[in-house]
């Protein structure tokens, strides 16, 4: 074969060569990377899945129950009055319920500094779930924020705190039982025709719940131009201060039709005024269910009172807790509606004994409590759907 060929023959082999060696790196380089990224897949999978165990070993952790003698649920109250010793009532009997212990704190003059050291106090010795009935909604959110950052589980009764780390709330809007006292006004017989002046008072102005339940109700009586409302005017928030809150606007309007407190301490002071004067003529309305609100309804004093079951308010979240941490049920988040009732001649007797005859209360509220709060965590609903 001539020289030239000879060298092209080996060129061509040479070039076969490097290209198979070439397609060989290729394919290992290929098998490498993928086997890189299987390892890569492997190992992010090992990581998703140890995530999600621990996880779930924090979920776990976190739903382990307590033996039901172990636990002391706290009751923090803004002050003592019939309303609140009325939840007090339903926390003891959902403390007996459930073989839990219940601890009561209040504060003893409506302080609101006082009742946050007495939470922390609750706190400090070792009360993990505590149940809030509180005024001043955002001195309480530093308080309420902490305790649940280091552990503890807080619910509200009857006002809630809306910008904290509360689990949930038991109580009523105040907007939409104001709408309701406003068309019971209007039924009204002995109103019907008359013209004047309604003193409407607020016990705590600015208060959420009790705004909107003022603006409810006036949104209600807006259809009703010949009724003069004077107010809504602060009218105290103790005994003393709204006896003469009201004793003072009857001097002050001897003409007035009708006398409106926002607050469970008006009826009682109103009551009192017309045993005083007892030639005064204006109707008297109001809410909760005070002995003395229902004791004028009786005796024809009062003509309607609008009830928020105190009782539930006190059982519903004791209730809550005992459900997580005794039988290891979710925990209600949000808000649960606790419900209300007009009160008027033709039921009070029926609601009097029911309210001053322990007995009956916790017959009634047992039965109302299986028909219409079980199981108890589905009750919740989300504070979008709440109106203060």
């Amino acid at each position: 074969m001539h020289r030239s060929k000879i060298f092209i023959v080996l060129a061509l082999i040479l070039v076969l060569s490097l290209s198979v060696a070439g397609l060989s790196a290729c394919k290992q380089a290929a098998a490498t990377e993928e086997e890189t990224t299987a390892q890569a897949t492997s190992s992010e999978t090992v990581a998703e899945e140890t995530t999600a165990a621990e996880t779930t070993a924090a979920e776990t952790a976190a739903s382990e129950t307590i033996a039901a003698k172990d636990l002391t649920v706290g009751i923090n109250l803004y002050f003592i009055s019939p309303f609140t010793s009325s939840m007090v009532r339903g926390a003891e009997a959902a403390g007996k319920d459930y073989g839990i212990k219940i601890d009561v704190a209040a504060s003893e003059n409506a302080d609101t500094m006082q009742q946050i050291g007495l939470f922390e106090g609750q706190i400090s010795k070792g009360v993990k779930a505590i149940v809030v009935f509180c005024v001043d909604a955002q001195s309480w959110v530093v308080p309420i924020n902490e305790a649940v950052d280091n552990g503890a589980i807080v619910l509200g009764s009857n006002s809630g705190v809306r910008d904290s780390k509360q689990s949930a709330f038991v109580g009523i809007s105040g907007y939409t039982d104001g709408l309701l006292l406003g068309e019971e006004i209007k039924k009204l017989a002995e109103l019907e025709g008359k013209t004047g002046k309604v003193v409407l008072g607020n016990c705590v102005p600015g208060l959420p719940v009790l705004e909107n339940r003022v603006k409810g109700l006036l949104e209600s009586l807006a259809d009703k131009p010949e009724w003069e409302i004077v107010g809504p005017l602060d009218s105290g928030l103790t005994p003393d201060a709204t006896y003469a809150f009201w004793e003072n606007a009857y001097n002050a309007n001897p003409d007035m039709i009708m006398a409106i407190g926002s607050c469970s301490l008006d009826l009682p002071a109103l009551y009192k005024l017309k045993l005083k004067y007892p030639d005064a003529k204006f109707v008297t309305i109001g809410y909760d269910l005070e002995p003395d609100a229902l004791k004028g309804i009786q005796e024809g004093s009062h003509a309607i009172t609008l009830g928020q079951h105190p009782y539930l308010q006190g059982y519903l979240p004791v209730m809550a807790i005992a459900e997580h941490l005794v039988n290891g049920n979710p925990l209600a988040q949000g808000w649960i509606d606790s419900g209300k009732e007009v009160i008027t001649k033709a039921n009070v007797d029926e609601v009097m004994e029911r309210e001053t005859n322990p007995e009956v209360e916790n017959t009634w509220y047992k039965d109302y409590i299986e028909k219409n709060f079980k199981p108890i965590w589905e009750k919740a609903v989300s504070w979008d759907k709440f109106i203060d």
